[in-house]
């Protein structure tokens, strides 16, 4: 029982301290550190070069044409890539629920045990018309989350955005972890 209490208790920790992103009127925002656009992904005991490699692999196994998606990168320093998400989210347009789906950049750079995770370039857009979605502004303009006072006009929007982008650092961060405890595991 002692073992459970300890396992439930570092589990909801681990939650509760774990950094995410947080759509905000003024972007997306480290949900900790709201003036920050960008979240740090921590890997003890990993060099600036392990991290590197190590993500490097990650973009190799993930997308099907890693070569295509890399438009830039430093070895040892960063990675920049392009990712797309179809439909996953939608929007209401007069009653009528929209498709919408994303292309974003995502930028990695690197510190010893550590990666700083950075959305660099974010078009949200409804398949259906091509409108934009974008995180504050007038309605007449496309499907803003927040309205011009800064009220919020799409929960459901705004939590599938920060559910997309939250996934993708965990699956990053679980990512590297897993390789280095498979390196000390011998």
């Amino acid at each position: 029982m002692k073992k459970i209490t300890t396992g439930f208790l570092l589990l909801t920790l681990n939650f509760i301290f774990c950094q995410s992103f947080e759509v905000t009127p003024e972007g997306l925002r480290d949900k900790a550190k709201i003036e920050n656009n960008y979240i740090v992904i921590e890997a003890e005991g990993m060099d600036t070069n392990a991290l590197y490699e190590s993500s490097l692999k990650y973009i190799n196994e993930v997308y099907k044409n890693p070569s295509e998606v890399i438009k830039a990168q430093e070895p040892g320093e960063y990675i920049r890539f392009d990712t797309y998400a179809g439909q996953f989210t939608t929007v209401k347009n007069g009653g009528i629920k929209l498709d919408v789906s994303t292309t974003y950049t995502i930028e990695l750079r690197f510190k010893d045990s550590k990666t700083k995770f950075e959305i660099t370039d974010l078009n949200i857009t409804a398949d259906n018309g091509g409108r934009e979605v974008f995180f504050q502004g007038s309605k007449w303009k496309g499907y803003p989350i927040y309205d011009q006072k800064g009220e919020l006009r799409l929960p459901d929007t705004k939590a599938d955005i920060e559910e997309l982008f939250n996934s993708q650092v965990n699956i990053l961060k679980d990512y590297l972890l897993q390789l280095k405890s498979e390196k000390d595991d011998w």
